[in-house]
């Protein structure tokens, strides 16, 4: 994989760009933005700017980034590994676990690579969590409480987004962790179902040897980011996210310096070398706890699919 194509030019493509030009032999040759703005700053980062799906596809790539709203991930995936070029999907896959699970059989049928980015995993104090675990976690919390009020329009517009808070960070945060537990049984859930999507959630865990909670904002004033985790043995961790601190048993350790943006695009390079089908199936999984829990909040399910003509994270 030398030659990436990139579907969106929004916030989260110039995080993969700046991760792209620091690993040697990756480059962001391409670029497809219908958005005539975002087209003219994508420039600035050296790759041919494309105005349609097909132009993109017909450039001379080995690799596509899928980093478009939500609801277009399905139809441009399914382009991508027709076209038979692997294919990189930023969090959260779909807008529903049905579609995801459905890209995921396209893959296989297919025989191309589909790999669902997660880029939470790959930041230092969560690898460092990982490696110094010595007993079956007992007991997480995680808080995730950001401002996103300024965030792009299509964000709260559960046509485009599929859900709100949950969907768009909680999967992150379920990914890393249900690294580490076993799978999760949802308990409860509560949040704010005044607006279109959901701004504020937090949602109750159960698993095999204990319990946990995840709690999410977009109305994070002041922000924070932080995380607990107790193990059997009663070891204890505090994620300081903000800092890249790890106080493991009371004795501090970071900060690191790490962009969770190249982890992500080395071990979408590692996948391509030795594809496994089962990253794609764990996400769709993952979509089925979301799922479950906009059931129980009564919110409605994920609007329909919309085209490739909207705003790029």
């Amino acid at each position: 994989m030398r030659r990436l194509g990139a579907f969106g030019t929004g916030m989260v493509f110039e995080r993969y760009a700046r991760a792209a030009a620091q690993i040697p032999g990756i480059e962001i040759v391409a670029v497809c933005d219908l958005d005539p703005v975002r087209r003219g700053r994508a420039a600035r980062f050296g790759s041919r700017v494309c105005e349609t799906e097909q132009e993109l596809l017909a450039q001379p790539i080995d690799a596509v980034l899928v980093l478009t709203p939500n609801a277009t991930h399905r139809q441009l995936v399914k382009a991508c590994l027709e076209a038979g070029l692997p294919t990189l999907c930023e969090k959260p896959l779909a807008t529903s676990a049905a579609d995801a699970a459905q890209m995921a059989g396209w893959a296989e049928a297919l025989g191309v690579p589909l790999f669902p980015a997660f880029h939470l995993r790959h930041r230092p104090e969560i690898k460092y969590l990982s490696q110094q675990l010595g007993s079956p976690v007992a007991h997480f919390e995680q808080i995730w409480l950001e401002d996103w009020r300024d965030a792009p329009a299509w964000y709260f517009q559960r046509a485009e987004s599929g859900g709100g808070v949950l969907l768009d960070v909680g999967t992150n945060l379920i990914d890393w962790i249900g690294q580490l537990v076993p799978p999760l049984r949802l308990v409860n859930v509560v949040a704010d179902t005044e607006a279109e999507v959901e701004h504020e959630c937090t949602a109750h865990w159960s698993f095999e040897s204990g319990s946990g909670s995840t709690h999410l904002s977009w109305r994070g004033a002041p922000e924070q980011r932080l995380s607990r985790v107790v193990t059997r043995s009663e070891q204890h961790f505090e994620l300081l996210h903000d800092q890249r601190f790890v106080r493991h048993d009371g004795v501090l350790h970071g900060p690191w310096q790490a962009d969770e943006y190249v982890g992500v695009l080395q071990e979408f390079r590692a996948h391509l070398q030795a594809p496994d089908p089962s990253c794609a199936r764990k996400a769709a999984a993952d979509l089925e706890l979301i799922a479950e829990a906009y059931l129980r909040l009564g919110l409605p399910s994920p609007g329909k699919l919309v085209p490739f003509t909207d705003q790029s994270p």
